[in-house]
């Protein structure tokens, strides 16, 4: 399970178009504050990729060598078998 926190999703990697890519952050987005770079640097994987839905943002801009791409956190879908932080307390 902790190899899968740590890979980057399929869709962010077929956004970039390269089997070995691997974005990092530039900047997210927060409806409430607008944008910020509290992220900045860190690669997008799935625990990234949880931590900020739980946090509340939606919106990614990622960059991988020279390409740039805004992604939609909401549109990633989430594997059946994933392990989330909030899956202890929905079985409560």
């Amino acid at each position: 399970m902790a190899n899968m926190l740590n890979s980057v999703p399929p869709v962010v990697i077929a956004r970039f178009g390269h089997r070995r890519a691997k974005p990092r952050v530039i900047s997210v987005y927060d409806p409430k504050q607008g944008w910020t770079d509290d992220y900045r640097r860190r690669l997008v994987t799935w625990e990234l990729v949880e931590e900020l839905r739980a946090a509340g943002f939606t919106l990614v801009e990622a960059k991988w060598r020279r390409t740039m791409r805004q992604l939609n956190l909401f549109l990633i879908p989430v594997p059946d078998d994933f392990p989330t932080r909030r899956s202890n307390a929905s079985t409560r």
